[in-house]
């Protein structure tokens, strides 16, 4: 993704219904709700630029770890690993002049309030029509949105944690968000961000798998192949877009070897505190390393997970090899969505491939979960 200032940050995050509700084109939105919604949006957007860009500038990475219901957890965090090792100027000195812009957007908010002056589009144009967004910034906007309206739903058996996006958590960003009442337009305000987060995640892995020192023409291929979910008749769904996970994590964990990243492996728990297996990428392979000289800013990337005996995981993963367990278990795993097969995957090849992993046991490991953070904040000293 380019550093190229080319959306608006309204454009990038809005719906066309709720720039309607700001514009009151549509003779359902012209009462005088109009100005009490453009404030809630407008707050919305300032909280979302201040947050996400304090979060950036703070290193504070799993205020990044959206679920758009994708099941691309992984593509988010290797993007969020080559964002911090491969730190952007550009990227970390536009984080810092929008929030420059946020005090004043505030101080303005705060004077219009219940005080209205003047048109209500207007106001909204002259104070958020100029501010722009790189693709990367818009991206991470999006994760953070994501996650920040992410709940736990249900824990499982096994400790694993469940989540979905719920509407309520808005009101964390823009208090008075509950005036945007219209139909469903908070679930589509969500929706088309979280489709957006989908279709950027496939093109990124996609970007990688051509970028590898070693690109594989195959691979290549099969992650061009999107699918899409199938809707439920719910007006509030809005298809999911998805590449082969197989193959996504071919290309991961061949890209991490090639520059060398640290991971780790963390244990879900039912009870008491995790704990953590760390390797460090190489070209042969993930060979298990101590954590003590690590620096306290390397990202690492996570792979989350049961574990069914720690006292014997790293033998386990010594004899079988980090990256044919992680391999198995993706052959095992649905390839597109949930309710996808192997039959789905259309390239004879491509399809051979994985089930010729589907007999090897990783059955020591569960994988739930992968995402980046650095390692002073996954593994806080005591």
């Amino acid at each position: 993704m380019s550093t190229i200032l080319d959306m608006s940050l309204s454009s990038a995050l809005l719906t066309p219904e709720l720039m309607d509700m700001i514009e009151a084109k549509d003779p359902e939105f012209s009462s005088g709700k109009t100005e009490h919604r453009m404030v809630a949006i407008a707050t919305l957007l300032t909280n979302i630029m201040d947050r996400a860009c304090g979060a950036l500038q703070k290193k504070q990475i799993r205020l990044f770890d959206a679920n758009p219901g994708d099941g691309g957890c992984q593509l988010r965090a290797i993007y969020l690993h080559h964002l911090l090792k491969n730190p952007s100027a550009e990227l970390f000195k536009e984080a810092h002049a929008l929030r420059a812009l946020v005090q004043p957007l505030k101080q303005a908010l705060n004077r219009r309030n219940g005080r209205q002056v003047g048109s209500t589009q207007s106001f909204f144009h002259q104070h958020f029509d100029g501010i722009t967004l790189s693709t990367e910034m818009a991206f991470l906007f999006k994760m953070f949105l994501l996650t920040a309206t992410k709940v736990k739903f249900r824990v499982e058996e096994n400790g694993i944690i469940v989540t979905k996006t719920d509407i309520a958590r808005l009101d964390m960003l823009s208090k008075n968000i509950h005036q945007i009442d219209h139909g469903l337009a908070r679930d589509r305000f969500l929706a088309k961000n979280a489709v957006d987060l989908s279709q950027e995640s496939t093109r990124f892995i996609q970007e990688v798998a051509g970028k590898l020192d070693e690109p594989n023409p195959k691979t290549c291929q099969v992650l061009s192949e999107i699918h899409a979910s199938h809707p439920t008749g719910d007006e509030r769904f809005v298809p999911k877009l998805h590449s082969c996970l197989f193959f996504q994590m071919e290309v991961i964990l061949q890209d991490l070897k090639e520059r060398g990243a640290t991971i780790a492996v963390k244990t879900v728990e039912k009870q008491g505190s995790p704990t953590h297996f760390f390797f460090k990428a190489y070209h042969e392979g993930f060979l298990p390393i101590s954590p003590e000289g690590l620096e306290e800013e390397e990202p690492l990337v996570v792979f989350e997970g049961v574990v069914e005996n720690k006292e014997e995981f790293l033998t386990n993963v010594s004899k079988m090899g980090f990256e044919k367990m992680i391999l198995t278990l993706a052959s095992k795993t649905p390839p597109f969505c949930s309710r996808s097969s192997l039959d789905d995957v259309t390239d004879e090849v491509a399809r051979a491939k994985i089930k010729s992993f589907q007999d090897h046991d990783a059955s020591f490991f569960l994988l739930d979960h992968v995402f980046c953070e650095v390692l002073k904040n996954e593994v806080r000293k005591k």
